[in-house]
């Protein structure tokens, strides 16, 4: 148990150093790509996921207090929970709010640099927010789902 702990931490440490390495690299160089499918455009934000609610600098304030609560929620999930893939979800999601509360600590607002244009320009941190959520909900569903061995 205490492995895979430290399997799924490395993990979440990983997912954010990608995050907090792609950011600095971008806005290091500024980088500004074109491509047919996706762009790298460099970008910041005050906003919260996808640039939602962004340039409110209280939101920002708002956005730092609620990362703090959320992951010392997500922090007492992972230490209660049972399913190996669901505390991956939990650590998966504390990274991507790591990444983006780094961000604002340090910045005062969020480095987005994904650009798809059909979609808000995102970072790492905002993917791994999303993934982890979707993970979770599987697993919430597939708990829920009747086993075969209850059906006659």
């Amino acid at each position: 148990m205490v492995e895979n702990n430290k399997l799924i931490f490395t993990l979440g440490l990983i997912i954010l150093f990608l995050d907090q390495f792609t950011k600095q690299l971008v806005k290091s160089f500024s980088v500004n790509t074109s491509g047919h499918f996706v762009d790298i455009t460099f970008t910041t934000n005050t906003g919260s996921l996808f640039s939602l609610f962004a340039g409110a600098s209280l939101v920002n304030i708002i956005f730092i207090v609620l990362s703090l609560f959320a992951i010392g929620i997500l922090i007492y999930l992972f230490n209660e929970e049972k399913i190996f893939l669901r505390k991956i979800s939990y650590i998966i999601i504390v990274s991507g709010i790591l990444g983006n509360f780094i961000d604002r600590i340090i910045y005062g607002k969020v480095i987005d640099f994904i650009n798809f244009h059909f979609w808000p320009i995102f970072n790492l941190a905002d993917s791994a927010l999303f993934i982890g959520v979707i993970i979770s909900l599987i697993t919430l569903i597939k708990e829920k789902e009747p086993s075969n061995n209850s059906k006659r």
